[in-house]
């Protein structure tokens, strides 16, 4: 009954079941099977892509669900993804490879310590077990209700509507990615009562909908008719950056995007800049309310500060692209490097913002023992 209502609910199921009986049948087998057709294949993937700055940027929940191959050099250069077995590709796929790069990180020294090499490799891991060992729980109808109330899509926890649209009027509430077909349906239903007084009718939130409930096969077909739309002059057609593999319906399911603002770096920094920023708006209120003795107490995160430059270059270069992405005195071509140059700007701003933030913990933890002293 519960698989009725929630999509892959059984295969979830079956698929950790099936792994466990597999595992009880005969060990032997199945340790033999997941050593060739997993085991072998993640450690010369690990070996092959060790030192890669390019696969160092693909988030780490993506890697532990692909094997991630580059392809070709520079410009050129494409990174295709082939799915893992669900569960059984992270248990003994994923496990293994942040284990080979567990030991050449630690017999180059790359971090310093043992401590830290593992905190680094093995970051996020649990997670990853725990998303293809635990079946999804909220049915499949009610997911896109509770993302659009979250404004955060459940899958790659993102917000739905950005951050920088979501004070705007329904029908301008869209991303860069938004089809015009949405768009231009937006403004002639979501303005019509009572559909415009519930708010209801907003561009990415509606796209959402239909990936929520459809799947790929809905999104492909709302493209298909948006192409159609525009060739037929029913529909603009502003000039958008070129295309890459990672755009073209079908393929991209094999090609990951990349430069673009979901590099690790750029989420670690973001994560980190959110717990920082905690902080110091904490102590700003505290200031206002006249608590100096939890002033003084949580004085020392007042250090994070120096992070402030980092997320404030992210923010302006963000808005550039966005400006570039809209231009309309730009060709496809043009917009494509720009953007790109400006992603790999961003993700380098990141990786510095890290070091920053790492390098100011001990400073931290000083002066927390030197205010505890005093």
């Amino acid at each position: 009954t519960f698989n009725v209502m929630t999509a892959f609910f059984n295969a979830s199921v079956q698929g950790l079941d099936r792994t466990v009986r597999g595992f009880k049948e005969n060990p032997k087998r199945f340790a033999l099977r997941a050593a060739v057709y997993i085991g072998i294949p993640s450690v010369i993937n690990a070996i092959r892509n060790y030192g890669d700055k390019d696969i160092e940027e693909i988030p780490r929940a993506q890697r532990d669900m692909f094997w991630c191959v580059p392809i070709g050099e520079g410009k050129s250069k494409t990174i295709i993804r082939i799915p893992k077995p669900f569960e059984q590709g992270v248990l003994f796929g994923s496990t293994i490879e942040r284990t080979v790069e567990f030991i050449l990180d630690a017999y180059k020294n790359k971090y310093g310590s043992i401590d830290k090499a593992l905190a680094e490799n093995f970051r996020g891991l649990g997670s990853s077990i725990w998303d293809v060992t635990l079946p999804n729980a909220v049915p499949t109808a009610f997911a896109p209700l509770l993302e659009q109330w979250a404004n955060r899509s459940l899958p790659s926890d993102r917000p739905i509507v950005p951050t920088n649209r979501t004070g705007l009027l329904p029908e301008y509430q869209y991303t860069n990615y938004t089809t015009e077909l949405t768009k231009s349906l937006a403004h002639v239903i979501g303005t019509l009562p009572p559909v415009g007084e519930m708010n209801t009718f907003r561009p990415a939130v509606v796209e959402n909908w239909i990936h929520g409930w459809t799947g790929g096969l809905g999104m492909y077909t709302l493209q298909a008719f948006d192409t159609l739309g525009k060739k037929a002059s029913i529909l603009p057609d502003p000039a958008k950056p070129a295309d890459t593999l990672a755009d073209i319906p079908f393929v991209r399911a094999f090609v990951i995007r990349h430069p673009s603002m979901n590099a690790e770096s750029v989420q670690r920094f973001m994560d980190s800049y959110d717990q920082a920023h905690s902080y110091l708006q904490t102590i700003n209120q505290l200031k206002k309310d006249f608590k100096y003795e939890d002033v003084a107490n949580l004085l020392p995160y007042a250090a994070y500060q120096a992070i402030e430059g980092p997320k404030k270059a992210i923010n302006d270069m963000t808005k550039i692209i966005d400006i570039i992405y809209k231009s309309p005195e730009m060709n496809p071509d043009e917009k494509r490097q720009l953007i790109d140059t400006l992603y790999y700007k961003i993700i380098g701003i990141a990786q510095m913002g890290n070091n920053a933030f790492e390098d100011l913990q001990p400073t931290i933890e000083k002066l927390k023992e030197r205010s505890e002293k005093q």
